[in-house]
């Protein structure tokens, strides 16, 4: 108070923590609002809103649902084309709306996952065709080419694994085979089994690869949510001195739980 007002002495409490909001700090919230509302905001503009603590209460407190929503909504309209730090301002959003440690949104961030790979999935199937010109029969041979019907069956991932050295067996394949094997439709073979997979086996093998991992020493342990985290380094490197091998296994590992969500399972 006073005149000429005083400035806030250096600790004094946040305008929010007294109760106080600004009309410039709400006039800009309910423009982001109305941009969010109509898919038109950036994940840059509501991650720096979010980092205001006065916008943020104002998002996470008195908007939340509608807030997870339309971050939701935002993610699937532009999943196959953001710029890298769109993508990295929208991984902080995830990150404050949707706690990572919080088990309560758990099952949230998978389905969002899921959700967006199969989104991403189905846009890339409809992509339109390439012009290939008017007419010219070098182009029209080509097209030809490419747009004859295969008739010979479709190709599949298929992992032989054993269940006595499930994690092993998973990770050197995987390690061996190319992003374009991995993507294909998924055929789990258990070793000495005869079992046919119809989607039980895949389904079974994702859940037993996700147990093998937590057994897997020097690589992974078990949050006390559930979840899987590697171990400290330190650790690792007593179990696993080589560390070329453990980048290898680290990778294979992510592989597989990438194949969970294109082969819409439940990660690992």
């Amino acid at each position: 108070s006073g005149c000429p007002p005083r400035p806030l002495e250096e600790g004094a409490a946040l305008l929010v923590e007294r109760g106080i909001k600004t009309v410039m700090l709400e006039d800009r919230w309910e423009q982001l609002v109305s941009d969010m509302r109509s898919l038109r905001a950036k994940f840059t503009q509501v991650a720096a809103a979010l980092r205001c603590p006065v916008l943020q209460q104002l998002a996470l407190q008195d908007s939340r649902e509608f807030v997870r929503d339309r971050i939701v909504e935002m993610m699937k309209s532009r999943v196959c084309e953001v710029p890298l730090e769109e993508l990295q301002a929208a991984n902080s959003c995830f990150d404050t709306v949707f706690p990572a440690g919080d088990p309560a949104t758990y099952s949230d961030r998978i389905a969002i996952c899921t959700d967006a790979a199969a989104t991403a999935s189905r846009r890339r199937q409809r992509q339109p065709p390439l012009d290939i010109g008017d007419g010219n029969p070098e182009f029209a041979e080509l097209a030809e080419a490419f747009m004859e019907v295969d008739d010979e069956p479709e190709a599949r991932c298929v992992l032989d694994v054993e269940r006595s050295n499930l994690f092993t067996s998973t990770i050197t394949q995987v390690a061996a085979a190319s992003p374009v094997e991995l993507r294909r439709p998924l055929e789990i073979r258990f070793v000495g089994e005869a079992a046919e997979d119809a989607g039980g086996l895949r389904r079974e093998f994702f859940n037993e690869f996700g147990r093998a991992c937590a057994k897997a020493t020097g690589l992974w342990k078990l949050a006390p949510v559930g979840a899987l985290m590697p171990v400290a380094q330190q650790v690792a490197a007593r179990h696993a001195p080589d560390a070329a091998e453990r980048r290898r296994a680290y990778r294979a590992c992510g592989r597989v739980f990438g194949m969970a969500l294109c082969q819409g399972a439940k990660p690992p």
